[in-house]
C-alpha cells in the first residue's frame, strides 16, 4: 500500500467533501504498473468525483472523476502520444463529463487527450497542478493536435 496523497489547502477541502480519504484501498486493474506514480492516486482516489463543471478563473472548470478504465491502452491515439512522449501513460481520471481523459506518465507529469477531437495537451507539470487547472478553471499549455507529425507538446 502506498502512503496517503499529499494535497495542498487549496485542494484539502475538495478532496475531503468528495469523501476522501476513502477507508477502503481500490485494488489496481493489472494493467496500472505497481511502480507508476499513477498507481497511489487510483488505488486513493479510484471512485471519487472532485470538481463540478461551471465557469471558472480562466476559463471553464471541470469535474475529475477517478478511475482506470482499459479502453484506452488499444487506443491508436493513445498508443502514438505514449510513443511520441516515450514514458508509460496511465488514465487516472475522466474530466470534463467524460469529454476526455487525465493521464499520467512516469515522471508524475498530467495530460489530458480529448475524445470529443484531435485534442492532446499537457494539463499540469504535477498532479496538483492540473487538479488545480481543472477545478478552479485556470488555463493551461496549448493543444498539440494529435494529426500534426512529430509534435510533442512542452514539456
Amino acid at each position: 500500500m502506498h502512503p496517503l496523497i499529499e494535497l495542498p489547502e487549496t485542494l484539502h477541502p475538495l478532496f475531503l467533501a468528495a469523501g476522501w480519504p476513502v477507508t477502503h484501498i481500490v485494488p489496481l486493474p493489472d494493467f496500472v504498473p505497481r511502480e507508476h506514480p499513477a498507481a497511489a492516486l487510483l488505488e486513493q482516489l479510484a471512485g471519487l468525483t472532485v470538481g463540478t463543471c461551471g465557469p471558472g478563473e480562466d476559463c471553464a472548470t471541470s469535474d475529475v472523476a477517478f478511475c482506470a478504465f482499459k479502453h484506452l491502452y488499444g487506443d491508436e491515439d493513445f498508443l502514438a502520444w505514449q510513443q511520441r512522449l516515450g514514458s508509460t501513460l496511465v488514465n487516472i481520471a475522466e474530466i470534463h463529463h467524460g469529454h476526455a481523459a487525465l493521464l499520467m506518465d512516469e515522471k508524475g507529469r498530467c495530460y489530458a487527450m480529448s475524445f470529443i477531437h484531435d485534442g492532446f495537451w499537457l494539463q499540469g507539470r504535477t498532479f496538483v497542478e492540473a487538479m488545480e487547472k481543472l477545478v478552479f478553471g485556470r488555463k493551461c499549455g496549448e493543444q498539440v493536435a494529435l494529426a500534426t507529425p512529430g509534435a510533442v507538446p512542452v514539456v
